[in-house]
């Protein structure tokens, strides 16, 4: 080591320590590139930070400043005269000297290029040893800095994906708590604002046709249809700039000043779309991207909760009316079995699910008779139910006057057909049994025929009558038969909730098994009989589920 350039150790180490306790690159470079010009006795120098496709940009510069960036294939490993490589031109015409690579693990981290020293000499062996040293520590302490700069860039970026995750935990909890649609979307319109810092949004749920509802709206115009339409093809949360989309629907969207588009997506379909602006403050990060996303999709799954919550309480509701209903119709039926004298009598109505129309009754009248009746309103649930109590009403006055059979299927005819709509009718079977004569004078409106088995096994159809109720004005006539109860006879009504029953495969029940169940059964009493018929029906059926009223009404002679 010469003694015009003595390395001192102390100087070095200071330099080593300071470059090492600086995490700024800035800091370290410009130390370096001082500490290497006052020590080489130039007053040019220069730091070139390398980036893509072989090119250099400058990053710090003292004395005066030649060029902005340059470009060369060349490979830098250690110290380099300018002016002995044709590669290097650029930096030999900005009259640079020497360039001292900073390497650390074969990487090149800066370029700092030196002028002519002021004595114009070549670099001596001890200066060649300063530029090794100087070069060696501020590469170490250059990738210290990145590398610290690194980490904490991760602890930044872990911390706010932390506070993200928290966020979005409270803002779950929150929307959770939420029943009401309206309360929904003032604490959605809360969030937007308070944590994302935008002022203009919409939000636009998909309804069950296909078309998007506007929950919110805090744009300045309304959206079009088409509009929205034709972004659901849009897959991921993207910028209105980088849309490939047809020019006018970009302009549109440009003119409403919407910044970012977000689709909310859930098992491969789309559910909504947020419109946003512009953040009052700062640009739209990656995790603003995933704010915007589970916020959407938080909202969505709220607003679905709300929905299903809402479906579940007018359920409630609806059934607790078709309860009272159901209670009130089971009301209207007999509260007992009549006792006859000679006769067995037994009646009973299965409701299925829903209110129903199906009705039977008996009304003693004068001078050993009984009425007998049973009927089946069009339709279910209530509106059924409530014709048919009407119509229950109306056949307790009419009955006890005692008029005619013709009459009176004649006048509950025009009543029904007077104060009901065209779709609704009720088909009717009725009768008047002399319990002493054992004769059964009768009209079948329209209704399932009723079977009445004989002594010698044989099953006659009642069919004479007329029309069903409320389908033709008072023009209808009506015609009445009778039957005579020998004894042992039976007599079997029905509606049609029994012979439509079906089984597993869609088979109708049928009027033949009704039949046959009620030869086979001809010697038990009209109780057994019906129960019969009823368990023979849910063998057929058997976990197929009821969607209508079965009601049998049965009328035996014993002696």
């Amino acid at each position: 080591m010469s003694n015009n350039f003595p390395i001192n150790l102390e100087s070095l180490i200071d330099l080593s320590t300071r470059l090492n306790q600086s995490n700024d690159e800035l800091s370290i470079l410009n130390a370096t590139l001082l500490s290497l010009m006052g020590k080489l006795t130039t007053l040019r120098g220069a730091v070139f930070i390398p980036c893509n496709n072989n090119s250099f940009e400058l990053f710090i510069h003292k004395g005066k400043k030649q060029i902005e960036e340059f470009r060369t294939n060349f490979t830098f490993k250690k110290v380099v005269y300018v002016l002995e490589h044709n590669k290097l031109k650029s930096l030999s015409d900005a009259t640079y000297f020497i360039a001292i690579p900073l390497i650390f693990a074969d990487k090149l981290l800066a370029l700092i290029c030196i002028g002519r020293k002021i004595n114009n000499n070549d670099l001596s062996e001890e200066e060649h040893k300063y530029i090794n040293l100087v070069s060696s520590i501020s590469a170490n302490a250059l990738q210290n800095a990145k590398a610290n700069i690194q980490l904490v860039f991760e602890k930044k970026s872990v911390d706010e994906r932390n506070l993200l995750l928290t966020s979005i935990q409270e803002i779950s909890r929150d929307f959770s708590s939420l029943t009401n649609l309206e309360q929904i979307k003032n604490h959605l319109s809360y969030v937007f604002m308070g944590q994302l810092l935008v002022s203009k949004f919409s939000f636009h749920i998909m309804n069950e046709t296909g078309r998007f509802d506007t929950l919110i709206n805090r744009f300045k115009k309304t959206f079009p249809q088409d509009l929205i339409s034709n972004l659901a093809n849009v897959n991921n949360i993207t910028f209105v700039k980088d849309l490939i989309l047809d020019n006018t629907y970009k302009l549109e969207l440009i003119s409403l000043e919407i910044e970012v588009i977000c689709p909310l997506i859930h098992k491969n379909e789309l559910k909504a779309i947020f419109f946003v602006s512009k953040k009052l403050s700062g640009e739209f990060s990656n995790l603003s991207f995933q704010f915007l996303e589970s916020l959407g999709s938080i909202a969505v799954l709220a607003i679905e909760n709300e929905r299903l919550i809402k479906q579940e309480l007018e359920k409630k509701v609806m059934e607790n009316e078709l309860n009272l209903a159901l209670e009130i119709q089971n009301r209207l039926l007999p509260f007992e079995i009549p006792i006859i004298s000679n006769y067995d009598v037994f009646g009973l109505t299965l409701p299925s699910k829903f209110v129903g129309g199906d009705y039977y009754d008996f009304i003693k009248l004068e001078n050993n008779r009984y009425f007998f009746a049973i009927a089946d309103v069009s339709g279910k649930g209530i509106p059924a139910s409530l014709l048919m109590a009407n119509f229950q009403a109306a056949l307790k006055t009419l009955v006890p006057l005692d008029l005619p059979l013709k009459e009176l299927v004649w006048r509950l005819n025009s009543l029904i057909y007077n104060n009901t709509s065209a779709d609704k009718f009720i088909t009717f079977f009725c009768g008047i049994l002399d319990y002493k004569m054992h004769t059964f004078e009768y009209i079948n409106a329209g209704h399932n025929r009723p079977f009445f088995i004989k002594n010698n096994n044989s099953i006659d159809e009642l069919k004479i009558g007329g029309m069903i109720l409320g389908v033709l004005d008072n023009s209808v006539e009506y015609k009445s038969d009778k039957i005579y109860f020998e004894k042992d006879s039976i007599l079997l009504m029905y509606t049609d909730g029994i012979v439509e029953s079906k089984n597993i495969i869609g088979e109708d029940f049928e009027d033949e098994k009704l039949k046959n169940i009620l030869r086979d059964r001809k010697n038990e009493n009209t109780k057994s009989i019906s129960y019969s018929i009823i368990k023979e029906i849910e063998d057929f059926t058997k976990d197929t589920p009821r969607f209508d009223d079965i009601t049998i009404l049965c009328i035996k002679r014993l002696i």
